[in-house]
């Protein structure tokens, strides 16, 4: 089974985490990373490089940063210089400490040199790592992660800074890393992953004000993905159009080094870039557009009705490889929508009535008990139950009567976008490829016949 993704970014070779250095220059997307070239594992940290004119197909470059006499590489950002060069700010870590260094490109990208005088910046901290900088103004800001704080620094010159505030960790015992603060539709966003001692890791974000030193929230803290392999996510500087595109590690620290990548030669991938906006007051989260110029031709599902009546046969098609699942629908109260993802042979559903015989995953979108809430099932799918529980569910409010739901499919992932708000990264690992895409009608109580329209829905074949 090939797991080697075909529209997620993932290295030719060796091992990746957390995106870096997200910036939009000359008309290409840089995609800085996590990088380990010389094995499958976490090891002595680079920046690995890559490149897209479309955020979709991604050419590797050389390796951006290499460790030096002051340290490995970790993570950090990039913008565009007063002179117009690629400045990165990132981590040097070693076994004195981490502090802020800098490298400047000039010939887009493709080659940097440290600065002279690095580090720029150092801290008491044990963890004081991953610096996010932008200008603002005449000023330059940066965010970097503290141990349970986060600081906000000002500089005139990139070189010397001055603390301007902290902000603290949700809770007391929670470890910052990697966090963004950005303007978007009129608010400000502070978005973050945290180390949560004996539990698995956190992504947040706040919605509220920026007055150039102090960010104050104007929401309690919400989760910025309700599933598992999100992490790390941080926005693009620089984007064209006001865009504000954000890019997550698709994976978890509870079972990165044990995913069954080693016969593809890599370990690690990037979620599908995203789209953020605020809508009514909500951040909001979409595919990029730019992944539909990769659509085939669609199976239309608009105005089929999908019904609990056992005489009635559930919708099924078959596919192969990576797919777009776009649905709107209508539906009851305490009723739900089973959306099932099929792996194995095709001939397995040659005949219309009968279901392949490992049914892998199932999406349920459902009203129970007057909420409305999405759960995830992976009973049955091999080698699952290594890496995540067998139920994944998000409650999103109070019941509802329509669903907006997309569902991106690659080799070795879910990708759901809820109601253009709500997001959720699953890795899933099958024994073999998708063959086919089912629509079925549960309903909570017996004799009742229960019914879901498709307002409009689609399933494209995503073609490379």
């Amino acid at each position: 089974m090939n797991y080697r993704p075909k529209f997620h970014f993932a290295p030719q070779s060796g091992w990746c985490n957390d995106p870096n250095g997200l910036v939009f220059h000359d008309g290409l997307w840089h995609l800085f990373f996590q990088f380990h070239p010389h094995s499958l594992e976490w090891g002595p940290m680079h920046w690995g490089h890559a490149v897209s004119r479309d955020l979709v197909a991604w050419e590797e470059w050389p390796i951006a940063l290499a460790p030096d006499e002051l340290g490995t590489i970790y993570s950090g950002s990039a913008s565009l210089a007063d002179d117009g060069k690629i400045v990165a700010c990132f981590t040097h870590h070693s076994e004195n400490g981490e502090a802020q260094s800098l490298a400047f490109s000039g010939d887009g990208g493709r080659n940097f040199e440290k600065f002279a005088g690095n580090p720029v910046l150092t801290s008491d901290s044990k963890d004081f790592r991953d610096p996010k900088i932008w200008k603002m103004g005449q000023s330059w800001k940066m965010i970097v992660a503290a141990g349970r704080v986060a600081q906000i620094f000002s500089s005139p010159d990139l070189v010397s800074w001055t603390l301007e505030s902290e902000f603290p960790a949700p809770h007391d015992e929670w470890i910052w890393e990697c966090p963004d603060l950005f303007l978007l539709d009129g608010k400000w966003v502070l978005l973050a992953s945290f180390v949560v001692p004996s539990a698995p890791h956190e992504a947040l974000f706040w919605l509220g004000e920026f007055d150039g030193k102090r960010f104050s929230p104007g929401s309690e803290p919400q989760k910025l993905s309700f599933g598992p392999d999100d992490y790390a996510a941080v926005s693009f500087n620089n984007a064209p159009d006001g865009r504000r595109i954000l890019i997550g590690w698709m994976s978890n620290w509870a079972y990165a080094a044990k995913t069954p990548t080693e016969n593809d030669g890599f370990r690690g991938a990037m979620t599908l870039p995203r789209e953020l906006s605020i809508r009514d007051g909500k951040l909001c989260q979409n595919p990029v557009r730019e992944i539909e110029k990769y659509r085939g031709a669609p199976v239309d599902l608009s105005g089929a009705v999908i019904s609990t009546n056992p005489e009635n046969a559930p919708f099924r098609h078959s596919i192969s490889g990576a797919c777009d699942v776009e649905l709107e629908i209508e539906t009851g109260f305490n009723d739900a929508l089973e959306l099932d993802f099929f792996f194995g042979a095709p001939q397995k559903i040659a005949e219309k009535n009968v279901w392949p015989e490992d049914r892998d995953l199932s999406l349920f979108l459902e009203n129970h008990r007057g909420a409305y809430r999405a759960r995830l099932d992976r009973e049955g799918f091999g080698r699952a139950e290594q890496f995540a529980p067998r139920w994944a569910y998000e409650a999103f409010g109070a019941k509802r009567e329509t669903f907006k739901v997309r569902v991106l499919v690659d080799n070795c992932s879910l990708e759901i976008f809820l109601d253009n708000e709500h997001y959720g990264a699953f890795l899933v690992f099958p024994d073999a490829p998708l063959c086919a895409i089912g629509l079925s009608q549960t309903w909570f109580a017996e004799d009742v016949e229960q019914t879901t329209k498709i307002v409009s829905g689609k399933i494209y074949p995503l073609e490379f």
